[in-house]
């Protein structure tokens, strides 16, 4: 444990800088702050800001013990060296990446107006431009990756479905950051990138299996 701790050091700096702020922003938040808005840039609901700030930091948290501990725990990921150095990059990412999310809505809640259509899009569309990048690199492990019982099986399988995950996520992260941009994203959109993002990989992994 002790050596998972220095390990992640920066993702746990991550997470403790969002508790720090939302400690600091709570006495000037309203009552009742906006957790999410519609295509129109409404809000459809909000929260209890102190069951907000649980909230965030519990996501935070869940994403850096999803990935961490269960990797720490993978005993296939000794035999490849790069396991640890992938996670290191992709999970700091990520919880910097929640803290950005989060960031938004306290600005929000404060009275700034900052376009959730135009920043979400574009920076959901960023992540996964550098996690396709990061793809390939990923060995056949049980923790990391596109992973069900086919890519699993089969060490062929595995590479084939992440070069090709590789090229969807990079697809589609300049699709919502191009759309993002121009301000054109909406729920239809979303839900079918969404939908080919995980799909593809999927029945692609399968097919490829069943050729073998």
């Amino acid at each position: 444990m002790k050596y998972l701790l220095q390990q992640t050091w920066f993702s746990l700096l991550i997470i403790g800088v969002a508790i720090m702020t939302w400690l600091i922003v709570l006495p000037f938040l309203p009552d009742a702050i906006p957790m999410q808005y519609n295509d129109s840039g409404d809000v459809n609901w909000s929260a209890n800001k102190y069951f907000a700030f649980i909230i965030s930091i519990a996501i935070m948290l869940f994403c850096y013990i999803i990935t961490n501990i269960k990797l720490a725990t993978d005993k296939s990921q000794n035999k490849f060296s790069n396991m640890k150095s992938l996670n290191n990059i992709l999970n700091p990412l990520v919880l910097a990446f929640l803290y950005f999310i989060f960031l938004i809505i306290i600005f929000n809640a404060l009275g700034f107006s900052i376009s959730v259509n135009f920043i979400i899009p574009t920076m959901i569309g960023l992540l996964l431009i550098v996690i396709g990048n990061y793809l390939p690199k990923v060995p056949k492990n049980n923790t990391l990756g596109i992973i069900n019982k086919w890519t699993k099986d089969n060490e062929f399988v595995w590479k084939k479905t992440h070069r090709l995950a590789a090229y969807i996520y990079i697809i589609v992260g300049l699709l919502l950051f191009i759309l993002g941009l121009l301000s054109v994203i909406n729920s239809v959109i979303t839900i079918s990138l969404v939908v080919i993002l995980v799909l593809f990989p999927f029945f692609y992994s399968w097919y490829i299996y069943q050729k073998l």
